[in-house]
C-alpha cells in the first residue's frame, strides 16, 4: 500500500524513477492476478497452494524489496542536494517529490526545514511561471527577498536558491539595520525592521559599546562602565514606554524580545563594574584581551566594516567573533 501511493498517485514520481514503475506495475498486476484466483477458490488451503502461490509471493516480495532500496537511494541524493530535507520523513519528501510541478507543495513542510518559516509568497511572473518574493514568520512577520527566485525545475535546487536568497537578504537588511540604529527614534525603529536584525543589530551594538568603555577603563576611566549602564537603563526605559504605547501583536513581541535582551545586557554590565572594582589594575590588563564568540540570531555572513571595526560574522548563526575586553575571570 505504501508503494501504491507513491507509484500510482504521482505521475511525477513514475517519470523521474520510469525502470521501478515498470518493475511496480509488474508486481502489481501479478498480485491482482493471485488475488483473482484466490478468490474464484471459496477454500482457503486449496487456494493459496494453486498455481506455485508461494513461490510467486516471495518473488514479487523480493521486487517490492528491490523497489524499495532504489526508492531509499533516489531520496537520499534528493536529500544531498538539499541537506534540509534530512528533517523531513520520507512520507512528506515525497509528498513534496510527487507534486514537483507545483511549489505550493512545500509550504506545509517550510517549518520542518526551516526554524521560523512559516511559509513562502508565491506570486505568477510575466511568464506564468511562479516565483518566491520573501518569506514570513509563525508570526506573520514578512521579509521579501532581494530579488525573486524562479521556482521552477527540481525541487531541490529551487529550494537551494530560496536558501541562498534568505542569507544574501538578511546579510545586506543586518548591516542597514545597524545603520538605521543610530540614526533612528527606537519607536521608528523597531516597527521597520524584523525582530531578528533588531536583536541582532541590537547586540552588535552593545558589543561595540562595551569595547568602547573597556577601553576607557584600561586608560585609567573606570566610570565610563557606569555611565554605559545608564545609557542602558535609559534605552530600557523607552523600550518600557513603548510596551505602554498602543503596538500591534507583532511590535509588542518584537519590543518584549529587545527587552528581554537588553535587560539581559544591562546585567552584564553590572557584573563588568562589580569585577573590575574587586581587581587590581594590573590584573585587569593583564586578562584584558580574549577571544570570546557573541552568538546572535540568525544565519547571515557580513563584514561590519563602515562602524571602523572588523567585525566579521560568519554564516549560520551569526557567530560574531569579537576582541571582547573581559577581566582574568
Amino acid at each position: 500500500m505504501y508503494l501504491e501511493n507513491i507509484f500510482v498517485g504521482s505521475e511525477d514520481i513514475r517519470r523521474q524513477l520510469p525502470s521501478e514503475s515498470a518493475l511496480f506495475d509488474t508486481v502489481d498486476n501479478g498480485w491482482r492476478g493471485a488475488m483473482e484466483t484466490i478468490a474464484k477458490d471459496t477454500n482457503a488451503k486449496r487456494a493459496t497452494h494453486a498455481d506455485n502461490m508461494l513461490h510467486r509471493m516471495i518473488e514479487m516480495n523480493g521486487k517490492l524489496e528491490k523497489i524499495q532500496k532504489s526508492l531509499d537511494q533516489y531520496l537520499e541524493t534528493k536529500r544531498q542536494a538539499f541537506p534540509r530535507f534530512y528533517f523531513l520523513s520520507n512520507d512528506d519528501l515525497l509528498e513534496i517529490l510527487g507534486q514537483a510541478r507545483d511549489p505550493t507543495a512545500v509550504q506545509p513542510h517550510l517549518k520542518k526545514c526551516f526554524e521560523a518559516i512559516k511559509a513562502l509568497k508565491f506570486e505568477q511572473n510575466a511568464k506564468k511561471l511562479m516565483e518566491a518574493h520573501g518569506m514570513t514568520s509563525p508570526e506573520l512577520e514578512f521579509v521579501g527577498f532581494q530579488a525573486p527566485v524562479l521556482t521552477d525545475g527540481a525541487v531541490e535546487m529551487w529550494l537551494t536558491e530560496i536558501e541562498s536568497a534568505m542569507r544574501l537578504t538578511l546579510r545586506r537588511l543586518h548591516l542597514q539595520c545597524i545603520n538605521a540604529m543610530r540614526g533612528s527614534k527606537k519607536e521608528k525603529w523597531v516597527n521597520d525592521w524584523a525582530g531578528q536584525l533588531l536583536l541582532s543589530a541590537g547586540q552588535v551594538g552593545w558589543t561595540l559599546e562595551c569595547e568602547k568603555s573597556l577601553g576607557e577603563v584600561e586608560r585609567g576611566n573606570k566610570n565610563t562602565l557606569r555611565l554605559l549602564k545608564k545609557k542602558w537603563i535609559t534605552l530600557l526605559n523607552k523600550y518600557t514606554d513603548m510596551i505602554r504605547s498602543q503596538l500591534s501583536k507583532l511590535d509588542r513581541l518584537k519590543v518584549v524580545a529587545q527587552i528581554t535582551i537588553e535587560v539581559h545586557a544591562r546585567d552584564v554590565i553590572d557584573k563588568m563594574i562589580k569585577v573590575i572594582s574587586m581587581v587590581s589594575d594590573s590584573d585587569f590588563i593583564g586578562g584584558l584581551f580574549q577571544r570570546r564568540p557573541l552568538r546572535l540570531g540568525f544565519s547571515a555572513s557580513i563584514l561590519l566594516g563602515s562602524w571602523g571595526r572588523n567585525l566579521h560574522c560568519e554564516a549560520n548563526a551569526l557567530q560574531v567573533w569579537v576582541w571582547v575586553r573581559v577581566s582574568g575571570q
